[in-house]
């Protein structure tokens, strides 16, 4: 991902939002602190973690680890495309929630199509006794950025339509299910207590279940979205089974090439659970 630009809105009905654009895609994002505070929670980073948590399938593959620095400190943080946010605002459950998605799915649309551009104050803005005044050449520099951003747009639509005829007509078969269905059949749990999807892929992509056909890709609708995410086929539930039996009830794992590790709380497997 290339730089992050941070843009500031003050014209909102749930009050300041700051959200996060990529100057190369176009593409914005908004981290957990932001979302939590305009989806109403008294806590914004439990009430989002818990949200996350909880509808883990659906939420996951809208989110992405950033890493943010300020006033010099580096720290890495969840962030959320579009479609994320705008589960999110109908999964949440705060008074909030029905005000927030009204406006923020066209927020979002408006500033990834340049429809509506929002360049930080130093660029566009200047101030002379309390009114705005935005001289020529700034105008021209919006009139630029709006230009690179509908190139970029058509650009990530190109892209976009490329991945989706990979997939398309790739829908799930009699007999796949998900990583999340297989956490929970084997009984893999995260230290939170929910089913480890994330573990169970990992660990069959180290054994390299996508060269052997035994998990693939597919497009699953949810309302007036599309989601790419992975099924397991029987053959490879099967081939999970085996890797099941081997392990311990407790154990942890290092993804290599990566600073990942997983801790997995098992609990035995059930009768005729393979």
């Amino acid at each position: 991902m290339s730089a992050l630009k941070l843009i500031r809105r003050d014209d909102l009905p749930t009050g300041p939002l700051e959200v996060l654009q990529d100057q190369e895609t176009g593409e914005v994002l908004m981290t957990d602190e932001q979302l939590g505070i305009h989806l109403g929670y008294k806590d914004p980073a439990a009430g989002i973690r818990k949200l996350y948590e909880r509808n883990f399938e659906e939420l996951h593959p809208s989110t992405l680890r950033v890493k943010l620095t300020r006033d010099g400190v580096s720290k890495e943080v969840r962030c959320w495309r579009r479609e994320g946010v705008h589960a999110a605002g109908f999964l949440a459950r705060t008074d909030r929630a029905r005000a927030f998605r009204k406006y923020a799915a066209r927020l979002f649309r408006d500033l990834e199509t340049g429809a509506k551009v929002v360049v930080s104050r130093e660029v566009l803005e200047t101030r002379a006794e309390g009114a705005r005044l935005v001289s020529s050449d700034h105008l021209l520099e919006a009139v630029r950025v709006t230009t690179q951003q509908v190139s970029l747009l058509l650009d990530r639509t190109e892209r976009l339509e490329g991945e989706l005829r990979d997939v398309r007509g790739a829908r799930r078969r009699p007999g796949e299910v998900t990583a999340f269905v297989v956490a929970r059949r084997y009984h893999w749990f995260s230290e939170s207590g929910k089913p480890h999807s994330r573990a169970v892929l990992d660990v069959a992509k180290l054994n390299g279940f996508e060269d052997r056909g035994l998990l693939r890709q597919v497009l699953t609708s949810d309302g007036d979205r599309t989601v790419a995410t992975f099924v397991f086929s029987p053959e490879g539930v099967a081939e999970f089974a085996k890797i099941n039996a081997s392990r311990g009830c407790e154990h942890s794992f290092k993804v290599p090439g990566t600073a990942v590790t997983w801790s997995v709380t098992r609990s035995p497997a059930r009768k005729g659970a393979a």
